[in-house]
């Protein structure tokens, strides 16, 4: 933004000043472990609207400062997400945050997961993708996917069929596309490919 602020200014009034904040409360997405430093961004109110925002304390009706903007524009939207200054500090936004910018990011692939961070997930285009935990301990995720893409997950190392814990409505959701919720564990250090079908 700060590089090609006049092409930005066509799509939106949107400004990365170098003001900083300091933040870890994300409200309803939770609070994070430790205060980190962002880029304060500037934006028209009725020009754009914050998905996930961050403050110290967001909570109690506290200004907060713009982590995940939308800017619509003609038939689409221009996303901004704000990276803090050590870039390391994403991995300690909240789950609900990371899983909110997980969605957002993987509308094209129909695909994303919802759990903590160092998570990964990697897809392919013959219908098969892998997880990867990072960690140094255990984790649940689930991974969703657009109902019309799976109806379940093969295991592609030992035929283990996952079938949908749950089905996300709309009114959940993204409200165009229901989505299918497979719930997995991984180890340490681990990862699992699955296949998905109908």
């Amino acid at each position: 933004m700060k590089s090609i602020p006049e092409k930005i200014a066509q799509v939106s009034e949107l400004r990365c000043t170098d003001l900083k904040a300091f933040v870890n409360d994300f409200g309803k997405y939770g609070q994070s472990k430790r205060e980190f430093i962002i880029p304060q961004v500037l934006y028209q109110t009725n020009d754009c609207w914050e998905i996930v925002s961050a403050g110290r304390p967001l909570t109690g009706g506290v200004s907060g400062y713009p982590i995940v903007l939308r800017a619509p524009f003609s038939t689409g939207n221009m996303y901004v997400l704000t990276i803090p200054d050590d870039m390391g500090n994403l991995y300690d936004y909240p789950a609900a945050a990371l899983n909110e910018i997980r969605r957002l990011m993987s509308k094209d692939l129909g695909i994303y997961i919802e759990g903590p961070s160092k998570v990964g997930l990697f897809t392919y285009d013959n219908q098969t993708l892998v997880v990867e935990n990072f960690n140094d301990e255990p984790v649940e995720i689930r991974i969703v996917i657009d109902e019309k893409k799976a109806s379940k997950l093969t295991n592609l190392l030992g035929g283990e069929v996952l079938t949908p814990v749950e089905t996300l409505s709309p009114e959940k959701r993204d409200p165009s596309v229901r989505q299918n919720a497979f719930r997995l564990s991984l180890l340490p250090h681990s990862y699992k490919g699955f296949r998905y079908s109908r």
